[in-house]
């Protein structure tokens, strides 16, 4: 029986981190952005952590946190870009662009898939 309960509560533990992805307080499927741009800042254990711009304001001597969190504030750590994009992809995003600061520097362009822009349009 204890081995069920805690297979449950697992289950259910990992089933709400993938919907409890923020940046700067803001869950990602509500962001209302049509271009969004993320990079890869290093993390650990091999893992990397995303920043994310999506032209979010910054009020004066408040810090301006574009870390991808979770909903207790804790940074997550992601396997890859491909993992980011993936992570994007499933919250309506697609890759438009990439281009490259430095060698150690990649910025990536992401979009609103159509039918979610189509979307968004037909709601004003």
């Amino acid at each position: 029986m204890k081995t069920v309960l805690i297979s449950l509560l697992l289950c259910l533990a990992a089933y709400t981190e993938n919907f409890a992805q923020k940046v700067n307080g803001i869950s990602l499927d509500s962001l209302d952005a049509e271009y969004i741009q993320v990079w890869p800042l290093p993390f650990r254990n091999r893992q990397i952590q995303i920043a994310i711009d999506y032209g979010q304001y910054n009020v004066a001597f408040t810090p301006l946190d574009r870390r991808l969190v979770d909903d207790s504030g804790r940074r997550l750590g992601l396997n890859s870009m491909m993992d980011a994009l993936n992570l994007f992809s499933r919250y309506g995003y697609e890759l438009a662009e990439v281009y490259v600061i430095s060698e150690s520097s990649t910025h990536y362009i992401l979009r609103k898939k159509d039918d979610e822009r189509d979307f968004a349009r037909k709601s004003y």
